[in-house]
């Protein structure tokens, strides 16, 4: 999940519908379930929200047994340096500077240790990119370098390093600084000037196929620099969730690093995505681990045939009545003296839409019942 700045309504909202939290004892906790959860950074600022979120997460990580995390992002890095520029007026006072700056605060300590980089299954999470050479230019990292764990775990243990014992301010000008205006918390090379180059470099480094961004705010969750060969890409996360911002609430799932499903919580829909082929296919329903996919389906299907065999009993009883010539009764099934027709058995209409996109083709899929006149001399007319 990307940036949520503030927004408890929308960050809550997606959470259930995600079907990843429940309510025990009154309070809001995620499910026990072999999902991995990561949160890429910026729940501070902008929304009323922030600690509040920030606290459900530290209780959530606490309890979690390593399947929810949460990422450092640069308002959260500002926040730890004392810049509460952008910290909504609802929530700005005396007692939210302790908590973010006393060395003994639980929030700053707990802000101290996250992560900055996530590495699962050959896809990299971290909150706005990482680049090239803050892994090339370390020697400490280059010598395990035939180790990706370790390359992600000692870059983690340097970047708490400074946050800790570095010198406070907002941040650093060196661009070589992993604090910097090019480092993880701050660039928008790969996100808004598509330096596809640096990025494969770096998921060659990591041996690593895709890279998770937030930080950079697209429209809709957006797929860059794919490359069918090479089979790598970014994926930008960060919609604009926020009110503040005014964008749609999006999560994604990806499924062995290969298969994203991305999920609009507005609308409802979920696109599924091949990653290594870039294709596309937009889908209404899509089981879930909740089951409630599945009982819709299923009650749609009850009612459809619960239909069809009202509108058969319907008819087989005019045609008896007809043939007895007892016209008034068989009003009792139909007030229209124009034939019954028999609905076609329902089946499932694919439409493919061709519309290019910025990446790949996208290929759209709706569920539909087809009505009869999809069929023509007793076969399912095709559509396109």
């Amino acid at each position: 999940m990307g940036d949520v700045h503030g927004d408890d309504r929308v960050f809550s909202q997606l959470l259930h519908h995600l079907n990843l939290t429940s309510e025990i004892g009154g309070e809001i906790e995620f499910k026990q379930n072999d999902l991995l959860f990561i949160q890429t950074g910026d729940v501070l600022d902008r929304g009323p929200d922030g600690l509040k979120i920030l606290k459900f997460l530290m209780k959530a990580i606490d309890k979690s047994n390593d399947r929810v995390d949460f990422l450092l992002g640069n308002h959260e890095l500002m926040n730890l340096y004392g810049n509460f520029y952008y910290v909504h007026e609802n929530e700005y006072s005396s007692e939210y500077k302790n908590l973010l700056l006393d060395d003994q605060s639980p929030i700053r300590r707990f802000l101290l240790e996250r992560n900055t980089v996530r590495l699962v299954d050959g896809v990299v999470y971290t909150h706005a990119g990482l680049l090239p050479f803050f892994i090339e230019n370390d020697p400490n990292l280059m010598q395990n370098i035939q180790n990706p764990d370790m390359v992600v775990k000692l870059l983690n243990e340097k970047t708490v390093h400074l946050l800790k014992h570095g010198t406070r301010g907002f941040h650093t000008r060196s661009p070589k600084s992993l604090l910097g205006p090019k480092g993880p918390f701050w660039t928008r090379d790969l996100s808004d000037h598509e330096d596809c180059q640096s990025l494969y470099n770096t998921l060659d480094l990591l041996k690593a196929n895709h890279m998770v961004v937030g930080h950079t705010i697209k429209d809709e969750v957006t797929i860059l620099c794919h490359d069918k060969q090479r089979k790598k890409s970014l994926i930008c996360i960060d919609t604009g969730m926020s009110n503040e911002y005014g964008g749609l609430p999006y999560a994604v799932k990806i499924v062995d690093g290969k298969t994203i499903y991305i999920y609009n919580s507005k609308t409802n829909d979920t696109t599924m995505i091949d990653l290594e082929t870039n294709e596309r296919f937009e889908i209404s329903l899509l089981p879930s681990t909740s089951g409630f996919n599945i009982r819709m389906i299923l009650t749609c299907l009850l009612a459809t045939v619960l239909l069809l065999m009202t509108s058969f009993l319907c008819f087989s009883s005019k045609k008896q009545l007809v043939r007895e010539t007892d016209i008034s009764t068989s009003r009792k099934c139909s007030t229209s003296s124009s034939p019954v027709m028999i609905p076609s058995p329902p089946t499932i209409q694919f439409k493919l839409d061709n519309e290019k996109k910025i990446q790949g083709s996208r290929k759209s899929i709706r569920y539909d019942f087809i009505n009869p006149q999809h069929f023509e001399n007793g076969h399912l007319r095709k559509t396109l």
